[in-house]
């Protein structure tokens, strides 16, 4: 099974009309998103499944948002906002 992981860093950013951090992939088997445990802020994820929301949620320090897609679907997630200025880590597993 081939993962693959990313790291990123939110900046402060409560705006709706763009994501701070977004990627696509076609058939993966899950995605996992964890926010930093030392994170002081709210961030906003959410998961699309063949361009359909599946999952949005607010995640606080430490909260982790996974999902298992359909075989032979196109997942796009997207950080959407972070509410502090602590610049906090965002782990992606995909798989």
């Amino acid at each position: 099974m081939r993962i693959l992981e990313l790291y990123a860093r939110l900046a402060k950013d409560t705006s709706t009309e763009r994501s701070l951090f977004t990627g696509k992939f076609d058939s993966l088997k899950s995605i996992s998103m964890k926010l930093s445990q030392s994170a002081t802020g709210t961030a906003h994820f959410v998961i699309f499944q063949n361009n359909v929301e599946k999952i949005s949620k607010h995640l606080t320090a430490g909260q982790i948002m996974s999902y298992v897609p359909l075989s032979n679907s196109t997942i796009e997630y997207q950080i959407n906002s972070y509410s502090e200025t602590d610049l906090p880590q965002v782990h992606i597993i995909i798989s």
